[in-house]
């Protein structure tokens, strides 16, 4: 999921943006071929192919970064969020609980849920929200985060806009996604998912000291892992930076100021531009299963990703929710 990257991004912007010359200097152009190969694909029957290579060759940093924050939105739910306080893990162990989340999902877009280790993937998942007794509503937000942010992520900041096929694909594999997970009739326009996100968020998103405490323990392992400390201040600033208003009220975070948002939003753009005239396209697909990680240095199973309540977590969400 990349709020690490986005934080790198937008503190190397406001310093000065360092390394365009470098940059220039490696610029060979975008051939288009990735975009001519998605082409040729058929967006529903071949949704999982596109999705792969939006997320591995034409956008692997965008779309990396927008499910990063599409988990801030989740936190922004007291429903949700005192649950993944309760457990502890979330807040404890946010770096493996992060790298879970990611590694799931990676493995269900690089195999179908057809193939073995998506398939096992996808077991997981449910296995982890049927422990937790999550309700239709809270699972069809969580599922609705992941088919808009993306898609309003690039709208803003990418490097060329989607084409109708590719958002048609995009919505596809994440219904299809949300059938395993057990949600019936879903509805099949996009209009309609960013409709129920948006009166979801309005209905639910409220302040709760489990928000903060799940959200702030994100931002510390996403800025220890991959800031040195001198530039956390700048990191966390423009993590809100590019968080919008209801959202950081309910995670109890103060808005940044208009000049850094505004300088934040222009560098990304200018990164968008540079991607666009300048750099050329990947070599190999930015493929999640494989990039190393610290919590699993030995590698990882599929089958083991998660995390599984026992009695005293189950004893805690039960009291949270009872609180609520």
């Amino acid at each position: 999921m990349a709020a690490r990257q986005s934080a790198i991004a937008a503190s190397a912007a406001m310093a000065g943006g360092a390394g365009l010359g470098l940059v220039a200097a490696r610029a060979r152009g975008r051939t288009g071929r990735v975009a001519q190969r998605i082409s040729r694909l058929d967006p529903e029957e071949q949704s999982r192919e596109i999705v792969w290579l939006l997320a591995t060759r034409e956008f692997p940093w965008d779309i990396e970064t927008a499910l990063s924050f599409a988990l801030f939105r989740t936190y922004a739910v007291p429903e949700i969020s005192v649950v993944l306080q309760a457990t502890g893990e979330f807040v404890s162990h946010a770096r493996r609980r992060y790298d879970d989340t990611e590694l799931v999902m990676a493995w269900m877009a690089r195999e179908g849920l057809d193939g073995s280790r998506g398939r096992t993937a996808l077991r997981r998942m449910n296995a982890m929200h049927a422990a937790f007794d999550l309700d239709d509503d809270d699972l069809h937000y969580v599922l609705t985060t992941f088919i808009c942010e993306p898609l309003r992520w690039i709208d803003r900041w990418g490097w060329r806009p989607l084409t109708d096929a590719e958002v048609t694909a995009h919505l596809s594999w994440y219904i299809d996604l949300g059938r395993h997970m057990g949600l019936r009739d879903l509805p099949a326009d996009l209009a309609a998912h960013d409709a129920f996100n948006r009166d979801y968020e309005a209905e639910r998103f409220r302040f709760h000291p489990a928000n903060a405490e799940v959200a702030t323990a994100s931002v510390d392992m996403f800025l220890c892992s991959n800031l040195p400390p001198i530039l956390h201040p700048a990191g966390e600033v423009a993590i809100r930076a590019l968080l919008d208003r209801p959202l950081l009220l309910a995670l109890g975070w103060a808005p940044a100021r208009p000049t850094v948002v505004a300088g934040v939003d222009a560098a990304m753009r200018a990164r968008a531009r540079i991607q666009r005239t300048l750099l050329p396209e990947r070599r190999r697909p930015h493929d999640l299963t494989r990039v190393a990680r610290p919590t699993y240095p030995g590698g990882h199973t599929v089958a083991t990703l998660g995390t599984f309540p026992g009695d005293s977590e189950r004893a805690r969400v039960a009291a949270a929710r009872a609180d609520l």
